[in-house]
């Protein structure tokens, strides 16, 4: 490492980093066991870059500790990895419904309706149980899924998807370990229609209150009772509704286990309405986020928090899994962000803890790892619309680095730029030929990461542009956080939603971005080239970046005349390429042009005058852009 025994390494680790960073990160994760279960700290968040090898760490600490545990990450091949890799007589791979569930994977016709109630809220142990009569996996005994997730009990590791988490017989008295942030797999996101018929279709089958729509709960805001029924009454009636009566509402089509959560939180946001009309609000933070964001903010009864987004109408239900009874909680996150996990694993605070400094994480990646990143522009390009994708720049960029490293290249981008660029006809000057895509081997979005790992040992990657939600999942994801996401004037890499530090912005494009540029070399030396200045503080310190923001320049009509005219007819004195025919531009136009391919190394000046002006690579040219990556030091 960079300063043996002055900072993360002593000198026999620095002579093998790679290792010691490996070994160091499973030292950092069993150290945020033991202290929660010594009492010395509460839940850990673990800062650990890509690279670091935080599945194997976790499957290490496994091996070592002896208290349960419960493992999870959305991967499967993530899930792969710990099974393969831990060694335990009662290890249980916590079942999926789309692998282990004879009834789906043979295809037979209630497979599908399976999958789709258990998309409506309703978990697939209960609707094995619920079901058992029906369902042609539980002829003979039991289900393979029932079997095995009744054999978890009792097992000392558990490896499974994060929302197995919810389980709190799972969790219970078990050290849980969160590889990688969750996402939204506790939140759950309805628009107008879908929220009204669940909640219709709810209390049209609830006979424990007298009301059949939600526009009645709603009229209760403002009125003592309809039909007998007041709003206390909702409130506490519909407030005690147990897990199974709620995962019942999925069973039928238009149902949804949160049928009881909408009905309540249209209950509560009317009265927000209400309140705002007179101008007597009883909760400033829901105020707040009402008049400056235009959105609800509701806590119900059991924990569970609503956002609505008052102009697009869309409500979002996040119910995070109750993790009071679990002996340690970790998490493990490459880009960790402790604002947006807090909420989303339902803990009140995370010990923030991170391996390696921030100089010594840029010695590992690239003295050790050998990484090279480069990044191309000092603009964000955001690029999720396709609005801003500049056509001629990428294609400058996928044209330079294939011919900088004699193959073709592997892209990550949006996906409507990925739309744009390599599903559909390019309008531009000498866009089409060579196609864009003679450049690339394959193409993936930013979407399309977490199930992708196809990059890894490539040599060369290229990430083009950032992504960028849009103002309104920005602002959800804050309120759900007790923050207030508020657009400033700022555009670009000037962007601003008036938070400290910008953990929300960050989470949605820095942090993505970082993730794409991992998804290359990994195991091995790589070099990455970055069309955005959107990067973590951290990886932009060991990023070469353009010197002056230019790093493509876009050839002009008149440069590409005399590209073209060198090529075909040679050579010449400066007057004599300016006569030529395909030259349609001045002489001193001439003159500059050709000192400008003279810098580029195209051609070559003599020294004595008449100058004589020769091709020297000039078949290299791109007619496209002039392209100068920044040089290294």
């Amino acid at each position: 490492m960079s300063a043996p025994d002055s900072c993360c390494f002593t000198t026999r680790e620095a002579e093998r980093p790679q290792e010691a960073v490996w070994r160091r990160c499973a030292e950092e994760i069993q150290t945020a066991v033991e202290d929660q279960l010594t009492g010395e700290s509460g839940p850990v968040l673990v800062d650990a870059i890509p690279t670091t090898g935080k599945t194997h760490a976790t499957a290490r600490v496994a091996n070592a500790i002896d208290d349960p545990i419960l493992l999870v990450s959305h991967l499967h091949e993530t899930r792969d990895t710990l099974v393969r890799e831990i060694d335990s007589d009662t290890l249980v791979r916590l079942p999926a419904l789309e692998r282990d569930c004879p009834t789906v994977t043979d295809e037979h016709p209630l497979g599908e309706e399976l999958t789709n109630q258990n998309a409506r809220g309703a978990s697939p142990y209960f609707l094995h149980q619920r079901r058992r009569d029906e369902l042609p996996c539980m002829d003979d005994g039991d289900c393979s899924y029932v079997k095995r997730r009744d054999a978890a009990v009792d097992a000392d590791v558990l490896v499974g998807h994060p929302t197995h988490a919810l389980s709190e017989e799972l969790v219970e008295g078990r050290v849980v370990i969160f590889d990688e942030d969750p996402g939204d797999a506790y939140r759950t996101q309805f628009n107008t229609a879908q929220r009204t018929q669940a909640a219709n279709q709810f209390l049209q089958g609830y006979d424990q209150l007298d009301v059949s729509r939600v526009d009645q709960v709603k009229a209760l805001a403002s009125l003592d009772e309809i039909d007998g029924v007041g709003a206390s009454d909702v409130l506490e009636t519909l407030g005690s509704i147990g897990e199974s009566a709620r995962q019942t509402e999925a069973l039928e089509e238009g149902g949804h286990a949160e049928a009881p959560s909408i009905t309540l939180a249209a209950l509560e946001l009317q009265r927000q309405a209400l309140q705002e009309m007179a101008g007597d609000f009883d909760d400033p933070y829901a105020e707040d986020l009402r008049q400056n964001l235009g959105l609800g903010y509701v806590e119900l009864p059991d924990g569970t928090t609503v956002v609505e987004d008052l102009e697009s109408e869309a409500l979002y239900i996040r119910r995070p899994p109750d993790l009071s009874g679990a002996a340690a909680i970790v998490g493990l996150d490459g880009t960790p962000r402790p604002a947006v996990w807090k909420g989303r694993i339902g803990v009140d605070d995370l010990v923030h803890r991170q391996l390696l400094c921030d100089e010594c994480r840029g010695t590992y990646l690239t003295e050790h790892v050998g990484y090279e990143f480069i990044q191309t522009t000092e603009g964000a390009n955001p690029y999720s619309s396709g609005q801003h994708v500049n056509d001629a720049q990428c294609y400058a960029l996928l044209e330079a680095a294939s011919k900088n490293h004699d193959q073709q290249v592997p892209v990550i981008t949006t996906k409507k730029a990925q739309t744009r660029l390599f599903e559909s006809s390019l309008d531009g000057p000498h866009l089409s030929d060579p196609s864009i895509s003679s450049f690339v081997t394959n193409v993936r979005h930013y979407g399309d990461l977490r199930s992708s790992n196809e990059f890894e040992g490539e040599s060369v990657g290229i990430v083009l542009g950032s992504p960028h939600p849009g103002d309104a999942p920005i602002k959800v994801a804050a309120a759900f956080e007790g923050y207030l996401a508020q657009r400033g004037d700022g555009r670009g890499m000037d962007l601003d939603y008036g938070i400290a530090d910008h953990p929300f912005l960050q989470h949605f494009r820095e942090d993505k971005v970082a993730q794409a540029v991992f998804r290359f070399g990994r195991s091995s030396p790589a070099t990455v080239y970055i069309h955005t200045a959107a990067l973590p503080d951290w990886l932009a310190a060991v990023t070469r970046r353009p010197k002056d923001g230019t790093i493509v320049r876009t050839r002009n009509d008149g440069e590409r005349s005399i590209i073209r005219t060198l090529r075909e007819e040679g050579g010449g004195e400066e007057k004599d390429i300016h006569a030529r025919e395909a030259v349609e531009i001045g002489e001193r136009q001439v003159r500059k042009l050709l000192k400008r391919l003279d810098k580029e190394g195209l051609v070559d000046r003599s020294d004595a005058q008449p100058y004589q002006w020769t091709p020297e690579d000039i078949g290299s040219a791109s007619l496209v852009a002039e392209v100068c990556f920044p040089p290294k030091g």
